[in-house]
């Protein structure tokens, strides 16, 4: 006993029990909120919340026997492990999952933009800080005292030890047992990302598998009377299907000119975006294909040559522009990947006028009223009446974090006492731009032969299954988004219950214009053909891919492999997994198409998405 004694006094410090309890309260949180799933007190979970503590107790040895030639480098490397362990908790209780390798690796190029280190901030819970400062000051009064932590300093030699303790560690992140502790949890997430979160499929190079011709997806609409109409189409940041309609509790309607335009355009209710964030967002609806299950094909694929919506509206003798209210600075390389594709890209911006100031609050661009005013000064100036053109405005103001509206801007809740009135308050400013869009759009006598079409890039999950971020969510609150389309006396008001995505958008407008296109690679069908096609819906972090062959829902954990099904008409909050009655040939036609999935990925690398390169990038 005498020996064990000197031994793990010679190989521990008091510095690995305070460790120990972080990880504990860590635990317990976890357990309180069941944001991992929960834990329970039985033989299995007693079981994982032991030896949820090895990984901890490895990490900190390798810390420390790495460190241990130096004292200060044991302070700092004991306190910067605290400071991780802490940041990524702090990330895990406010987003609900856990922080992991693919988050970053698809978004480390946009970190240092002032607005993403704004949103990195508003992901965080700040409380957890505050126990994170306790422990550090906890484990310098010790060292100070007893010397808790500089103990290790030089009581390794050799590389053995060291060895020893990467290849156990190793084995924790390669095997079936959970890390629930956010730094090793986070390195196994690179461990699955590559490895485990994957479907097998059989490529064969040169197939151009989504290259077809002709019309047949996209001519079905018959306008009353031949014309090239000019194409308004408006992006809205971050708008919920789940808000328009809705009021607030002192009866003030959130969105009451999307309510009237609802009553006077074609609404298709059960739309949906095909997966989270801007970027992924534009690629279904310009280029009507899948976004990327890794990485954004932005940034990854862009040498990928496609045949866009502008390459088909310009077969047809449209001009197209993407109109942004952010400075085309970089981010996420939107500026590049869509300008070499047939939109001329231009940004608010240069438009912006003094007497506009009070209406510039935040760093990415201005409130939606002021961005759709310069949008038609910009218009005035180009002499667009004569030619027909297509406009996609793309807004920003209503970007999370909400509670970067201005006091004097707060019109439902001057103190917003959650996110959910911060919310009400951004879309309301989005509203009030838009009406203003149509006010404009009247004044120049160009309302009665447009097509305006109102959607988003994205939703915002505003915590109704317990979750606020994109990052975290695979529910349909992550996912729907309005569609408005409005064109007098060529479409009539019409509610649509089938379900529609992003992808349509792109043959929906083709069809409208009755555009003759040839060789190309939408993979949407226009939403008046009423021929329906399952609808994909791509949660990257996470690896969570969902169909939807209407009614029912079939969601692929890739973590895990588990799939759940859901009959969203019976049971829109997805509470009850009926995936035990559903039949062998739906479990195989989902297998087989969430395969098709990643073949489609194979073919964005090895750009054989579409193959006429003389006509398109």
């Amino acid at each position: 006993m005498r020996f064990i004694s000197a031994f793990l006094r010679r190989v521990t410090s008091p510095t690995i029990y305070w460790l120990f309890l972080f990880h504990f309260l860590y635990l317990f949180q976890i357990h309180a909120t069941e944001s991992m799933g929960g834990f329970y007190f039985n033989a299995q979970g007693i079981l994982l919340i032991l030896l949820s503590f090895v990984p901890v107790a490895l990490l900190f040895y390798l810390v420390n026997f790495l460190c241990n030639r130096s004292k200060k480098a044991l302070i700092l490397g004991n306190l910067g492990f605290l400071f991780m362990y802490g940041l990524g908790a702090a990330y895990h209780f406010h987003a609900r999952v856990q922080f992991e390798w693919d988050m970053l690796k698809d978004n480390l190029a946009n970190t240092f933009y002032l607005e993403s280190l704004v949103y990195m901030w508003n992901s965080l819970e700040k409380e957890v800080f505050n126990y994170v400062l306790v422990f550090v000051l906890i484990l310098l009064f010790m060292e100070w005292k007893h010397r808790s932590i500089s103990r290790f300093q030089a009581t390794v030699s050799g590389w053995r030890p060291i060895g020893v303790v990467v290849g156990l560690y190793l084995a924790c992140l390669f095997s079936a047992m959970p890390c629930y502790d956010p730094p090793s949890a986070f390195l196994k997430s690179i461990y699955v990302y590559y490895f485990k979160s994957m479907i097998h499929v059989n490529y064969e190079p040169g197939g151009y598998l989504l290259q077809t011709s002709g019309n047949a997806n996209f001519n079905s609409f018959t306008p009353s009377k031949q014309s090239s109409p000019h194409i308004f189409l408006i992006v809205v940041e971050s708008l919920n299907q789940s808000v328009i309609g809705k009021k607030t509790d002192a009866g003030k309607e959130i969105t009451p000119f999307l309510n009237q335009l609802a009553t006077q355009s074609l609404v298709v209710q059960n739309f949906y975006a095909n997966s989270i964030q801007s970027a992924r967002g534009h690629v279904s609806i310009f280029l009507s294909l899948l976004p990327s299950i890794t990485d954004k094909i932005t940034t990854q694929y862009v040498d990928l040559t496609t045949y866009s919506l502008a390459d088909a509206l310009k077969d047809n003798g449209y001009k197209s522009v993407i109109f942004h209210a952010y400075d085309l600075n970089g981010f996420d390389n939107v500026q590049q990947f869509f300008g070499t594709r047939g939109f001329d890209m231009k940004t608010v911006k240069p438009y912006v006028k003094p007497e506009d100031k009070p209406y510039v609050w935040r760093g990415w661009g201005p409130e939606d009223n002021v961005f759709f005013k310069r949008f038609f000064d910009y218009y005035d100036q180009g002499g667009f009446s004569d030619k027909p053109m297509f406009f996609s405005l793309v807004t920003v103001a209503s970007h999370f974090p909400f509670s970067s509206v201005p006091e004097h801007r707060r019109l439902l809740h001057k103190v917003p006492k959650d996110i959910h009135e911060e919310y009400a308050n951004s879309i309301h400013l989005v509203d009030r731009g838009i009406a203003l869009f149509f006010d404009e759009l009247k004044a120049r006598g160009l309302d009665q032969n447009s097509i305006v079409i109102v959607t988003s890039d994205h939703t915002i999950p505003m915590g109704e299954h317990g979750i606020y971020h994109q990052e975290a969510g695979y529910y349909e609150e992550s996912f729907r988004i309005p569609l408005f389309i409005h064109w007098p006396d060529q479409i009539q008001p019409e509610v649509i219950d089938e379900p529609y995505s992003q992808m349509d958008l792109a043959p929906t407008i083709l069809d409208m214009i009755d555009a003759k296109v040839g060789a190309h690679h939408f993979m949407g069908n226009s939403i008046f053909s009423k021929e329906l096609q399952p609808v994909v819906l791509i949660q990257p972090y996470g690896k969570r891919l969902s169909i939807v062959y209407w009614p029912y829902k079939f969601l692929w954990h890739g973590k895990t492999g588990d799939i759940e099904v859901f009959h969203l008409a019976d049971d829109p909050m997805e509470s009850q997994d009926i995936y035990s009655q559903t039949t062998s040939s739906q479990r195989e036609r989902f297998m087989d198409d969430l395969a098709n999935i990643y073949l489609i990925q194979k073919l964005y690398q090895h750009d054989e998405v579409y193959k006429n390169k003389s006509v398109a990038r």
